[in-house]
């Protein structure tokens, strides 16, 4: 780099992430609000800071229809995401 031949130092990438997620409840009415918390594997690699997270829904149908989730809180202790999902705009 800028001239510098210099091989003293590596970098190892993994191959695959290495952290599970789950989702609570697993389903939700679309018209009402709910809150949902998200479990990350208890080995996350990383404090879990609110400001470091956000949460988007996306439609399977309809690539162009997205929904910015809440974050309410994190839990570091427990690896939990908690978000409030809007539910449908009223009218």
């Amino acid at each position: 780099m800028n001239g510098v031949s210099d091989s003293s130092l590596s970098l190892t990438q993994i191959a695959a992430v290495q952290n599970s997620i789950s989702l609570s409840p697993n389903s939700v009415s679309p018209v009402l609000k709910s809150t949902l918390t998200i479990t990350l594997a208890s080995d996350y690699a990383t404090a879990l800071v609110k400001e470091d997270f956000t949460a988007t829904l996306l439609s399977d149908t309809n690539s162009t229809f997205t929904k910015d989730l809440y974050i309410m809180s994190v839990d570091d202790a427990a690896k939990t995401v908690t978000v409030k999902f809007g539910g449908a705009p009223s009218g």
